[in-house]
């Protein structure tokens, strides 16, 4: 059988793409975790604590739901985690995307580090969802193209670039809304005929599940890179109507042996198409492992009252009430008048504003 040019290629790269060596670059449930110990939050025997606060567990919390809680209550972390993903190494995966847009063919991304720009000789076209007017550069153009404009030799790049934090869609809102009919026309019309590769994505972002399910339909084939069996069936699940070859065929139960196979199959099917990685990149890939990630951000420390919301949004029932007590009382001795509100319910009354005897009596509580 041919091999399928890279100018063919729709190659498609998730979060294990900038995981592997020497980018090691955390995902996102490491981010949940550097966040929430960035805001006073600490891990202890699966629960997350903060003196003064009921826990809360730590189940299976989507860290964007995380993220849409702490924007909508100001909290400043959007350039902190931007910055944890602007400085990156360029790994084996990245060099083939690089090669695979030289060549003509299109990538796309949920990622939002610059690994595949680095591995670039020439800056690459890129393009991405509507953006607001702020988050265009000095000279007027706006840092990704729309999505209609996106065609061969782009890097598409669906949840914003790191290098704008405007740009960025990272909350539950942002990651639940569709994207444009419009741009999933478009975008299905470039799929058209073309071998889609999925490389180090678990095929879990609502917002875009309509443009793959119609992407692969429109395919010639779809080429699945994932290790890991139960991954594979929620892949199948979540696309019954689709057609995906998992690769590699014979996946091994074994973590660190399987991660390597599903590397070197991936490095085979470059080489047949003429866009092999650096070999230096690819061993270092296949040979060293990455340890999670301690992510460490430096994000100023929130009004007491977001801890109270937190506690309210992912803790057990009533833990709300005494939360959201430790955090008035701790808002007003440190005077953080906003927090409180222009009108707060004490005793039944409401009182109006923000004087010493408001706070004295919120303190009092």
């Amino acid at each position: 059988m041919t091999p399928t040019p890279a100018s063919r290629w729709l190659l498609f790269l998730g979060a294990g793409a900038s995981m592997a060596p020497p980018s090691r670059l955390p995902n996102f449930s490491e981010l949940f975790a550097g966040v929430l110990r960035s805001i006073g939050w600490r891990p202890v025997d699966g629960r997350w604590c903060r003196p003064g606060y009921p826990s809360f567990a730590e189940p299976e919390i989507p860290a964007e739901v995380l993220f849409g809680t702490l924007r909508r209550f100001g909290v400043a972390f959007a350039g902190e985690v931007a910055a944890a993903l602007s400085g990156v190494e360029a790994n084996a995966v990245h060099d083939i995307a690089a090669r695979v847009l030289a060549c003509g063919g299109a990538v796309w991304t949920t990622n939002i580090d610059l690994g595949v720009e680095v591995a670039c000789r020439e800056p690459p076209r890129r393009a991405g969802r509507a953006v607001p007017s702020r988050s265009r550069q000095r000279d007027g153009t706006s840092v990704l193209l729309p999505l209609g404009s996106a065609g061969p030799a782009t890097l598409v790049k669906f949840h914003g670039t790191a290098e704008n934090p405007s740009t960025l869609a990272f909350t539950d809102a942002e990651l639940l809304a569709p994207l444009a009919d419009d741009a999933i026309r478009h975008l299905v019309g470039t799929a058209a005929g073309a071998t889609v590769v999925v490389f180090g994505y678990r095929g879990a972002d609502a917002d875009l599940y309509r443009l793959l399910e119609e992407a692969f339909a429109a395919a010639n084939e779809v080429l699945w890179f994932e290790p890991y069996c139960d991954v594979r069936h929620e892949i199948e699940g979540a696309f019954p109507r689709s057609t995906i070859t998992f690769l590699p065929t014979r996946p091994d139960e074994d973590g660190e042996e399987t991660r390597r196979a599903t590397a070197e199959a991936f490095f085979a099917l470059a080489a047949e198409a003429a866009v092999a990685p650096d070999p230096g990149l690819a061993e270092e890939m296949l040979e060293r492992d990455r340890p999670p990630l301690d992510v460490r951000l430096s994000i100023p420390p929130p009004p007491a009252i977001v801890h109270a919301r937190l506690v309210e949004r992912f803790g057990e029932w009533r833990a709300d009430e005494p939360a959201l007590r430790t955090a008035r009382r701790s808002d007003a001795v440190h005077l953080r008048v906003r927090s409180l509100g222009a009108r707060v319910a004490i005793e039944g009354q409401r009182c109006v504003g923000p004087g010493s005897a408001l706070m004295a009596r919120v303190a009092a509580r």
